[in-house]
C-alpha cells in the first residue's frame, strides 16, 4: 500500500537524522567541537590502501595521524588476521582492512554524506563494493599481475580469461552507470572512491583507449572520481593506458633477497585486504624513501 509504504520511508529517514538521537547513532563518537583523533599505521605513505583511508579522511573531515613505525606494524601484523594499514582508535581499538577502516571513517561524520543519505544509500555504497571486491578483482588479478611480473611462468589461458572477465564486469558497470555521474545518488561516496581505487591498475594496464571508448559512461565516471581534488591530493593524476599492455615473465627476472616481514606488511598493489604484496608497489615506495629529505612532489601514476 502506498500509504504504509511512505510512513515507513519517512520512519526510517527519521531514524537516520542524527539531529533526532544524536550523532552516535550513525557511528559518530559523538564528542562536540571535533571528531575523534585516530591513528593510521602504514609501512608507506604510497600504499594503496592507506591513500584511500586517508582520501577519505580528507573528505570527512577526519583527525588523522599517520605512522609508520616498524615495530609497532609488526606486533599489529602477528595480532590480527590482515596486513596492514591499520586503524587505532582513541580508545586503543584497532581496525583493519582498507573497507572497514574507510567505512568507520566515514561513518564519524554522517554529514559528509560519503555512506549516501540514507539507509537505502548506504546499503547501495555496501552493494558496490562488495561487488568489486568478490566478483571484479578476483579476476582482474589474474590480468594485472602477470603483466607486473609477478607470479612466475605467465599462464597464457589464465591470463587471457581474466583479461576477458575483467572486461565483463567492467560492461556490467558501464550499463548501471547510464545516465548517472555516480555509484550512489547524486554526489560522490565510499563506494565511487574504493572501486575507483580498486580499479586503477586496470585502467592503466588493460582498459585501454579502444575499450575505454565502448564503455563510455564507466571511462566518465571514473575520470570523474579520479579528477576529484581530494582524490589527485592523494594519488596524483591517473593516467589510462593508450594501448594494453602485454604480460611480463616474472620467473626469468633476477632472484632477489626476500624482504623482512615488517618490511613486507601492505604494499599491496590494490589495498585488498588479502595479504598479497606488489612488487611495483614497494619500488615505488623505496624510491621515494631514496629521495631523503626533498620535499615530496605530486605523484603521478602513470
Amino acid at each position: 500500500m502506498p500509504g504504509k509504504s511512505n510512513e515507513y520511508e519517512k520512519f526510517y529517514e527519521k531514524a537516520w537524522d542524527p539531529s533526532v538521537f544524536g550523532t552516535s547513532t550513525c557511528g559518530d563518537s559523538g564528542a562536540k567541537g571535533g571528531m575523534e583523533k585516530c591513528t593510521l599505521y602504514s609501512p608507506s605513505e604510497f600504499d594503496s590502501a592507506s591513500l584511500l583511508v586517508r582520501t577519505v579522511a580528507d573528505m570527512a573531515g577526519a583527525q588523522l595521524d599517520i605512522n609508520s613505525d616498524k615495530d609497532k606494524l609488526k606486533t599489529l601484523s602477528e595480532k590480527n588476521p590482515c596486513n596492514a594499514p591499520y586503524l587505532e582508535t582513541k580508545g586503543g581499538d584497532i581496525i583493519f582492512s582498507r573497507l572497514a577502516i574507510s567505512t568507520h571513517i566515514a561513518r564519524m561524520n554522517p554529514g559528509c554524506g560519503l555512506l549516501g543519505s540514507s539507509p537505502f544509500e548506504e546499503a547501495k555504497v555496501n552493494e558496490w563494493m562488495a561487488w568489486c571486491s568478490s566478483s571484479f578483482l578476483p579476476h582482474v588479478k589474474e590480468a594485472v599481475y602477470p603483466i607486473l611480473g609477478q607470479g612466475g611462468k605467465v599462464d597464457t589461458k589464465k591470463f587471457n580469461e581474466g583479461v576477458k572477465q575483467a572486461k565483463e564486469h567492467a560492461k556490467v558497470l558501464d550499463t548501471y552507470l547510464k545516465g548517472k555521474q555516480y555509484l550512489v545518488g547524486s554526489k560522490i561516496t565510499l563506494a565511487d572512491l574504493y572501486l575507483a581505487n580498486s580499479m586503477t591498475l586496470s585502467f592503466q594496464t588493460i582498459f585501454d583507449a579502444g575499450f575505454r571508448k565502448a564503455m563510455p559512461n564507466m571511462a566518465k565516471w571514473f575520470e570523474t572520481i579520479t579528477a576529484t581534488p581530494s582524490f589527485v591530493k592523494r594519488f596524483g593524476i591517473i593516467k589510462a593506458c593508450a594501448k594494453a599492455l602485454k604480460p611480463f615473465d616474472g620467473s626469468a627476472a633476477p632472484a632477489k633477497k626476500a624482504a623482512a616481514k615488517a618490511d613486507d606488511d601492505d604494499l599491496d598493489l590494490f589495498g585488498d585486504d588479502d595479504g598479497d604484496d606488489g612488487e611495483a608497489a614497494k619500488k615505488i615506495a623505496a624510491a621515494a624513501k631514496a629521495k631523503g629529505t626533498k620535499k615530496p612532489k605530486k605523484v603521478v601514476i602513470a
